[in-house]
């Protein structure tokens, strides 16, 4: 996506889309790729926390890793974001009990490491 690309497509993307109260705060024009990226991302986790706030933070870093053009479509369309929201949450809700199991498996790790008597060398 080239530079300025982003404050072009926004307005025709989002359009009315937008409810009154979450249009983006004035900022400059970026003048880099990265702040481009920053202002989305921000915008981007500003949404998905209205759907998602416990896990926004992890839903909107596992977005970001789409490209450019799905993640303005997500902006664009509430629909569609709810449906990228509700698929994340269901890998999320896979992933943390594995998480925590290898959490608890550390633990044991751990504590067996703990009684064990420890070789003499």
């Amino acid at each position: 996506m080239g530079r300025g690309t982003f404050f072009h497509a926004v307005p025709v993307i989002l359009g009315s889309n937008l409810p009154p109260y979450r249009s983006p705060p004035y900022r400059p024009t970026p003048k880099t790729p990265e702040q481009e990226r920053q202002i989305m991302s921000e915008y981007l986790y500003l949404l998905v926390s209205d759907l998602e706030p416990m896990l926004a933070p992890k839903i909107t870093g596992m977005l970001l890793q789409m490209d450019e053009d799905i993640i303005l479509d997500l902006i664009g369309s509430p629909e569609a974001l709810k449906e990228a929201v509700k698929e994340a949450t269901k890998i999320l809700a896979d992933w943390i009990p594995q998480q925590l199991k290898l959490v608890k498996k550390e633990a044991a790790c751990k504590f067996m490491a703990s009684i064990i008597p420890k070789p003499k060398l």
